[in-house]
């Protein structure tokens, strides 16, 4: 109940980013695995906490041991544990409380997520009309590598106010996709703003990332807000 409860309180806080079925049962059952995983170590603790209580216990199984029946908790959770190293799934979200930008992320980790103007990192989303900026997933973990490659795409859209795409970049990367795995430290793209944007206008960016090699991927999404050049 604790569990679906913080399920709840964070799709409400971030109700603005949708999510697919598979990435909603996939953080559904991330919560759930929080909390299972929570209740045993508390269980186990109650079990084993009290070095008295301990000392009669260890007693009391060496004169009437049966095997499986007072390890069961403990083996439940190393069963968990390794599950979750075995198939080394990597989830999350993040936002950055300054720019705004919201990253969701699945089998591929950026460590850090900035925008760069003008050759200094901004921690706002206003933008002079006609000024690029560079969106960075920095040191990102993850990708696969084929022959001492690792192979991205990148796509990029923007919506104006009213929801309308008014850029649609399905793969900036194309024609160019395999790169040394050094190259994963900075995952770049350049968003130039102008024509058809206007100032005192906000818009709407969503990059995608995605390994080409594997099934991770990056979402940025985020606000910019355009003001006059002047």
């Amino acid at each position: 109940m604790i569990t679906f409860a913080l399920y709840v309180y964070f799709r409400l806080f971030f109700r603005e980013f949708g999510l697919n079925l598979i990435e909603e049962v996939a953080y559904f059952a991330g919560f759930n695995l929080l909390g299972l995983s929570l209740l045993m170590f508390f269980f186990i603790l109650a079990e084993y906490g009290s070095n008295k209580v301990f000392r009669l216990e260890m007693n009391r199984r060496a004169k009437n041991f049966r095997p499986g029946r007072s390890w069961l908790p403990l083996l439940l959770a190393i069963m968990v544990a390794f599950g979750s190293c075995k198939h080394k799934t990597i989830a999350g979200f993040k936002k950055d409380a300054g720019t705004g930008v919201f990253t969701k992320y699945a089998n591929l980790e950026p460590e850090d997520v900035l925008i760069v103007m003008n050759g200094e990192v901004i921690n706002h989303n206003t933008v002079p009309l006609g000024q690029d900026f560079i969106l960075i997933n920095k040191n990102v973990q993850g990708f696969e590598v084929r022959d001492n490659k690792i192979s991205i795409g990148c796509s990029l859209q923007i919506r104006d106010e009213q929801g309308k795409l008014i850029m649609d970049e399905a793969d900036l990367f194309k024609g160019k996709s395999e790169f040394d795995p050094t190259d994963a430290g900075l995952l770049k793209c350049h968003v130039n703003t102008g024509q058809p944007m206007e100032w005192q206008k906000q818009y709407r960016v969503s990059v995608r990332f995605w390994d080409k090699y594997g099934d991770g991927k990056i979402e940025n999404d985020f606000t910019i807000d355009i003001q006059d050049e002047g």
